[in-house]
Protein backbone atom coordinates (compact mmCIF):
# COMPACT_ATOMS: atom_id res chain seq x y z
CA UNK A 1 0.00 0.00 0.00
CA UNK A 2 1.16 3.88 -0.81
CA UNK A 3 0.71 4.48 2.84
CA UNK A 4 2.78 1.82 4.70
CA UNK A 5 5.33 2.88 1.68
CA UNK A 6 5.74 6.34 2.61
CA UNK A 7 5.16 5.61 6.33
CA UNK A 8 8.18 3.27 5.83
CA UNK A 9 10.32 5.86 3.71
CA UNK A 10 10.01 8.49 6.63
CA UNK A 11 10.49 6.18 9.39
CA UNK A 12 13.67 5.42 7.63
CA UNK A 13 14.56 8.65 6.70
CA UNK A 14 14.65 8.32 3.22
CA UNK A 15 11.76 10.72 2.13
CA UNK A 16 11.38 9.13 -1.53
CA UNK A 17 9.63 6.48 -3.12
CA UNK A 18 10.95 5.33 -6.88
CA UNK A 19 10.11 3.07 -9.50
CA UNK A 20 6.84 1.78 -7.80
CA UNK A 21 3.29 2.12 -8.85
CA UNK A 22 -0.13 2.07 -6.33
CA UNK A 23 -3.76 1.98 -7.02
CA UNK A 24 -6.69 3.18 -5.48
CA UNK A 25 -4.96 3.93 -2.39
CA UNK A 26 -6.20 6.29 0.10
CA UNK A 27 -4.34 8.85 2.25
CA UNK A 28 -5.77 11.27 4.80
CA UNK A 29 -3.82 13.71 6.98
CA UNK A 30 -0.31 12.89 5.99
CA UNK A 31 2.71 15.18 6.20
CA UNK A 32 4.45 14.67 2.87
CA UNK A 33 6.82 18.14 3.36
CA UNK A 34 10.35 17.41 1.48
CA UNK A 35 9.02 14.13 0.19
CA UNK A 36 10.18 12.88 -3.28
CA UNK A 37 8.40 10.31 -5.87
CA UNK A 38 10.88 9.84 -8.51
CA UNK A 39 9.29 7.40 -11.74
CA UNK A 40 6.59 6.71 -9.73
CA UNK A 41 2.79 5.86 -10.88
CA UNK A 42 0.00 6.79 -8.59
CA UNK A 43 -3.77 5.35 -10.29
CA UNK A 44 -7.12 6.19 -8.83
CA UNK A 45 -5.57 7.29 -5.52
CA UNK A 46 -7.33 9.84 -3.45
CA UNK A 47 -5.31 12.30 -0.81
CA UNK A 48 -7.07 14.12 1.30
CA UNK A 49 -5.73 17.29 3.79
CA UNK A 50 -2.35 15.82 3.00
CA UNK A 51 0.83 18.29 2.84
CA UNK A 52 2.99 17.96 0.03
CA UNK A 53 5.10 21.98 0.97
CA UNK A 54 8.39 21.34 -0.96
CA UNK A 55 7.94 18.14 -2.24
CA UNK A 56 9.02 16.63 -5.79
CA UNK A 57 7.44 14.54 -8.50
CA UNK A 58 10.24 13.83 -11.06
CA UNK A 59 9.05 11.40 -13.70
CA UNK A 60 5.84 10.70 -12.28
CA UNK A 61 2.02 9.87 -13.57
CA UNK A 62 -0.88 10.19 -11.88
CA UNK A 63 -3.64 9.00 -13.47
CA UNK A 64 -7.19 10.10 -12.32
CA UNK A 65 -6.10 10.98 -8.88
CA UNK A 66 -8.32 13.32 -6.17
CA UNK A 67 -6.33 15.57 -4.24
CA UNK A 68 -8.63 17.31 -1.58
CA UNK A 69 -7.89 20.08 0.66
CA UNK A 70 -4.02 19.62 -0.21
CA UNK A 71 -0.97 21.70 0.24
CA UNK A 72 1.82 21.68 -2.78
CA UNK A 73 3.28 24.96 -1.57
CA UNK A 74 7.01 25.24 -3.17
CA UNK A 75 6.56 22.02 -4.56
CA UNK A 76 8.80 21.26 -7.67
CA UNK A 77 7.30 19.09 -10.77
CA UNK A 78 9.93 17.82 -13.62
CA UNK A 79 8.17 15.62 -16.67
CA UNK A 80 5.40 15.05 -14.54
CA UNK A 81 2.18 13.86 -16.30
CA UNK A 82 -1.45 14.85 -14.54
CA UNK A 83 -4.32 12.72 -16.19
CA UNK A 84 -7.97 13.29 -15.40
CA UNK A 85 -7.13 14.19 -11.80
CA UNK A 86 -8.98 16.48 -9.66
CA UNK A 87 -7.03 18.91 -7.62
CA UNK A 88 -9.60 21.53 -7.33
CA UNK A 89 -9.00 24.21 -4.78
CA UNK A 90 -5.56 22.99 -3.40
CA UNK A 91 -2.74 25.47 -3.30
CA UNK A 92 0.43 25.45 -5.43
CA UNK A 93 1.87 28.64 -4.74
CA UNK A 94 5.19 29.55 -5.11
CA UNK A 95 5.90 25.96 -7.19
CA UNK A 96 7.58 25.05 -10.44
CA UNK A 97 6.72 22.97 -13.47
CA UNK A 98 9.66 22.23 -15.67
CA UNK A 99 8.63 19.92 -19.15
CA UNK A 100 5.04 18.64 -17.29
CA UNK A 101 1.65 17.70 -19.09
CA UNK A 102 -1.77 18.05 -17.69
CA UNK A 103 -4.34 16.87 -19.55
CA UNK A 104 -8.16 16.04 -18.96
CA UNK A 105 -7.61 17.53 -14.95
CA UNK A 106 -9.59 20.47 -12.46
CA UNK A 107 -8.23 22.64 -10.98
CA UNK A 108 -11.14 24.80 -10.18
CA UNK A 109 -10.36 27.45 -7.14
CA UNK A 110 -6.62 26.55 -6.86
CA UNK A 111 -3.91 28.90 -6.44
CA UNK A 112 -0.76 29.06 -8.56
CA UNK A 113 0.62 32.23 -7.36
CA UNK A 114 4.31 32.99 -7.53
CA UNK A 115 5.21 29.98 -9.84
CA UNK A 116 7.39 29.09 -12.59
CA UNK A 117 5.82 26.96 -15.67
CA UNK A 118 8.74 26.16 -17.99
CA UNK A 119 8.06 24.06 -21.43
CA UNK A 120 4.81 22.60 -19.91
CA UNK A 121 1.38 21.92 -21.40
CA UNK A 122 -2.55 21.90 -20.27
CA UNK A 123 -5.22 20.61 -22.01
CA UNK A 124 -8.44 20.18 -21.74
CA UNK A 125 -8.09 21.48 -18.34
CA UNK A 126 -10.70 23.24 -15.77
CA UNK A 127 -8.84 26.40 -14.87
CA UNK A 128 -12.00 28.35 -13.74
CA UNK A 129 -11.97 30.58 -11.24
CA UNK A 130 -8.27 29.51 -10.33
CA UNK A 131 -5.31 32.69 -9.43
CA UNK A 132 -2.15 32.56 -11.78
CA UNK A 133 -1.24 35.95 -9.84
CA UNK A 134 2.54 37.17 -10.22
CA UNK A 135 3.74 34.11 -11.82
CA UNK A 136 5.96 33.61 -15.12
CA UNK A 137 5.23 31.76 -17.83
CA UNK A 138 7.93 30.09 -20.64
CA UNK A 139 7.37 28.37 -23.26
CA UNK A 140 3.75 27.28 -22.09
CA UNK A 141 0.92 25.57 -23.51
CA UNK A 142 -2.83 25.67 -23.44
CA UNK A 143 -5.32 24.08 -25.66
CA UNK A 144 -8.46 23.63 -25.28
CA UNK A 145 -8.57 25.29 -21.23
CA UNK A 146 -11.50 26.65 -19.39
CA UNK A 147 -9.99 30.37 -18.00
CA UNK A 148 -12.89 31.99 -17.28
CA UNK A 149 -12.95 34.05 -14.17
CA UNK A 150 -9.33 33.31 -14.34
CA UNK A 151 -7.17 36.05 -12.43
CA UNK A 152 -3.52 36.76 -13.98
CA UNK A 153 -2.70 39.97 -11.94
CA UNK A 154 0.83 40.97 -12.40
CA UNK A 155 1.07 37.80 -14.70
CA UNK A 156 2.54 38.71 -18.39
CA UNK A 157 0.92 36.76 -20.93
CA UNK A 158 3.09 38.02 -23.94
CA UNK A 159 3.30 35.40 -26.76
CA UNK A 160 1.07 33.00 -24.57
CA UNK A 161 -1.35 31.66 -27.51
CA UNK A 162 -5.33 31.28 -25.63
CA UNK A 163 -6.67 30.99 -28.91
CA UNK A 164 -8.74 27.70 -28.71
CA UNK A 165 -9.31 28.52 -24.58
CA UNK A 166 -12.41 30.23 -22.92
CA UNK A 167 -11.17 33.42 -21.56
CA UNK A 168 -14.18 34.79 -20.39
CA UNK A 169 -14.00 37.12 -17.69
CA UNK A 170 -10.30 36.30 -16.78
CA UNK A 171 -8.49 39.52 -14.67
CA UNK A 172 -5.70 41.58 -14.87
CA UNK A 173 -4.19 44.80 -13.30
CA UNK A 174 -5.80 47.89 -13.98
CA UNK A 175 -3.07 48.86 -15.73
CA UNK A 176 -3.93 45.63 -17.95
CA UNK A 177 0.11 45.58 -19.09
CA UNK A 178 -0.27 41.97 -18.58
CA UNK A 179 -2.14 41.55 -21.94
CA UNK A 180 0.26 43.16 -24.10
CA UNK A 181 1.64 40.55 -26.21
CA UNK A 182 -1.34 38.22 -25.53
CA UNK A 183 -2.28 35.89 -28.42
CA UNK A 184 -6.00 35.13 -28.94
CA UNK A 185 -8.44 34.22 -31.58
CA UNK A 186 -10.28 37.12 -33.42
CA UNK A 187 -13.77 35.66 -31.33
CA UNK A 188 -12.16 36.00 -28.02
CA UNK A 189 -11.76 39.85 -28.80
CA UNK A 190 -14.79 40.56 -26.78
CA UNK A 191 -13.64 38.82 -23.89
CA UNK A 192 -10.58 41.05 -24.28
CA UNK A 193 -12.32 44.47 -24.61
CA UNK A 194 -14.75 43.63 -21.29
CA UNK A 195 -11.56 43.12 -19.47
CA UNK A 196 -10.43 46.78 -20.45
CA UNK A 197 -13.93 48.32 -19.70
CA UNK A 198 -14.96 49.54 -23.03
CA UNK A 199 -18.75 49.44 -24.19
CA UNK A 200 -19.26 48.06 -27.61
CA UNK A 201 -22.82 49.63 -28.54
Amino acid sequence: MLSLSIQEAIYQEELFLSHLEFENDSIDNMDLTKFDFQTTKLISCKFTKCDFTKASFYNCILENCSFIDCRFTDTYMREAKLYKCNCNSNTFDESRFRQCKFIDSSFRYASFNNTLWEETELENCITRDTFFNESHFKKIKFINCNFERADFFKTMLKGIDFSSCNIAGFMVSDTFKELIGIKIGAEQALDVVQVLGIKVL
